[in-house]
């Protein structure tokens, strides 16, 4: 039921994403959908077939250890999250209108959030290590 009821929430927030973007006009638009269509198109030809290769490699050399299990998880989060902020990370992206909205650290604000995401990452790889391996192999 939290499946389903998580599904109808994404679903109609995706909508609403959709009335505003429409609601925009299409000349606003464009640039957005161009951006997600390459976000697609980067994801399904160059991330996921990268985190899969490296969790195939990682089986293989290491076998299940939590270890292989967490360094992928921080792969995965900290890679995604570097690629989505890269560009501010780099700079880019300043609008000459609006000089306040690159006056935030988004460099301090990516090592805090690197930062939790290794503190997080540690306790759970410390759990399975506890638990051992699972069961059924």
């Amino acid at each position: 039921m939290s499946r389903f009821l998580l599904g109808v929430a994404g679903v109609g927030l995706g909508a609403y994403g959709v009335v505003l973007l429409l609601g925009a006009g299409f000349a606003d638009a464009w640039p957005v959908l161009v951006w997600l269509g390459g976000a697609l198109a980067v994801h399904d030809a160059v991330l996921a077939p990268l985190l899969v290769g490296l969790g195939v490699l990682a089986a293989r050399l290491v076998g299940w250890r939590p270890g292989r299990a967490v360094l992928l998880l921080v792969l995965v989060l900290l890679g995604t999250l570097t690629l989505v902020a890269l560009p501010v990370l780099l700079g880019y992206g300043a609008i000459p209108d609006d000089p306040g909205l690159q006056e935030r650290s988004y460099r301090f604000g990516w090592l805090v959030v690197a930062a939790a995401v290794l503190v997080g990452s540690a306790a759970v790889g410390l759990r399975m290590w506890r638990r051992g391996p699972p069961s059924g192999r």
